[in-house]
């Protein structure tokens, strides 16, 4: 790149905006902005879906310091606005109206029929519609870069497009095999809306296919995903980058002797699928050996979406508690003396798992959510592997035993997933 600042630039396209971090996908890229600016980059974000105020407030109150000057943001207009812009800012600058009200990237019902109705006379999935909307495309008015990385497969639906990328070098950070998701969805639906989640299944895997040819390179959060892509479009292309957090471990305090109450923690939203069949898993399969122990521990859950009937379920063993939505989760992680993370179908990362980790606190998974993980982190003292009942009743049974490690694994560091993008600058 020319003039003044000649460091390389990196433009990192989100639909969410993700500062803070408070969910799995926002970890990924606002880590990957911090990496790439330590190593040397000017990095842009681009995003579209969360309204304008939003990301006006968090660019002031939740980017992290060390970004300051090394970060512009951009958003993309809402493509139903008739003059749809770019506006981008640094700091405390000026922005233009807000685009969109109302909350969080939200959809209403009717605008999500739409949506739906509308992705029947064209060429891509619904979620992608959603996620890379084709009228939102205003690639064409941001300036070149070195580096383009898009999130989420769904970007096929920009990238196969007529637009060139503005960009030298594309990537796409593949979050999730969403065909695999989709399809997950189909077997626990029926009706029209099963049909609609197998069309979208087979749309997305047609697309995540020719994403290998159509893109510079495939990076993949998920060392399981990146083999079974290898299948289908074997090649050069494909590179692991795993998720990476900060060191979380001071926000937490001290924990205690070993007689303290065990309060184990488990957070996801309930509309995603792998969330609802773990949190049922815990209901009807593992609560019944822990209600066998002398001191049964309390399961705090957070999260929306818990059905009715299920939070009945649990509430009668009189260890669940049942949160609901947590706004801030900081209250949440600090009373957990260990983290849960079942996992009966093997989708993608579990980020939570992750910040469980970095947290210091003892976590217990299956080994389907530990296939994906850098072999350093499924390694982790903090983490435990357990696909027999028996082992999850054993391992909970003896937490607080042992201290947590001081070192980190180094998977979890961004100047160590990223050094392949290290720059002299």
């Amino acid at each position: 790149m020319t003039g003044s600042d000649d460091r390389p630039l990196a433009r990192l396209y989100s639909p969410f905006f993700p500062f803070p971090p408070t969910e799995g996908g926002r970890w990924v890229v606002a880590e990957q902005a911090r990496a790439l600016a330590g190593l040397g980059w000017r990095v842009e974000l681009v995003s579209w879906l969360d309204p304008m105020e939003t990301l006006r407030a968090a660019a002031r109150s939740a980017v992290p310091a060390e970004l300051e000057g090394r970060l512009t943001i951009r958003h993309l207009g809402d493509p139903r606005a008739e003059a749809p812009s770019v506006a981008a800012w640094q700091g405390e600058m000026d922005v233009a109206e807000p685009f969109r009200r109302g909350g969080r990237n939200s959809e209403s019902g009717a605008r999500r029929a739409l949506r739906v109705v509308r992705s029947l006379a064209s060429p891509h999935a619904s979620p992608e519609l959603f996620h890379y909307p084709p009228s939102a495309d205003l690639r064409h008015r941001l300036r070149p870069a070195d580096l383009g990385v898009y999130h989420y497969t769904f970007a096929h639906s920009w990238l196969s497009g007529e637009r060139s990328a503005p960009e030298r070098r594309v990537a796409v950070h593949v979050h999730n095999r969403e065909s695999v998701i989709a399809a997950a969805r189909a077997a626990t639906s029926s009706g029209i809306t099963r049909r609609l989640h197998l069309r979208n299944a087979r749309l997305l895997a047609r697309h995540e296919r020719a994403l290998a040819s159509s893109v510079d390179e495939l990076w993949f959060v998920s060392r399981a995903d990146l083999e079974a892509w290898r299948e289908d479009a074997p090649g050069d292309t494909l590179r692991f980058v795993p998720p990476t957090l900060p060191d979380l471990r001071g926000r937490a305090p001290a924990r205690g002797d070993g007689d303290r109450e065990i309060v184990l923690g488990f957070v996801g939203s309930l509309d995603f699928e792998p969330n609802l069949r773990g949190l049922e898993w815990l209901v009807r399969v593992l609560a019944p050996e822990l209600a066998r122990l002398p001191r049964p521990p309390r399961l705090v859950v957070a999260g929306r979406g818990v059905p009715d009937g299920l939070r009945r379920e649990g509430e009668r063993w009189g260890f669940f508690d049942f949160r609901g939505f947590v706004d801030d989760l900081e209250p949440f992680w600090a009373e957990l003396t260990g983290f849960l993370v079942p996992d009966l179908h093997g989708i993608g990362v579990r980020i939570k798992l992750l910040e469980a980790l970095a947290r210091g606190l003892p976590t217990l998974t299956h080994p389907s959510a530990a296939a994906p993980l850098a072999p350093d982190v499924a390694a982790s003292p903090l983490l435990e592997v357990h696909g027999e009942l028996g082992g999850w009743r054993t391992a909970i049974a003896r937490l607080g035993e042992r201290a947590p490690p001081r070192e980190r694994p180094p998977s979890l560091e961004g100047r160590t997933v990223y050094r392949f993008l290290a720059t002299t600058g």
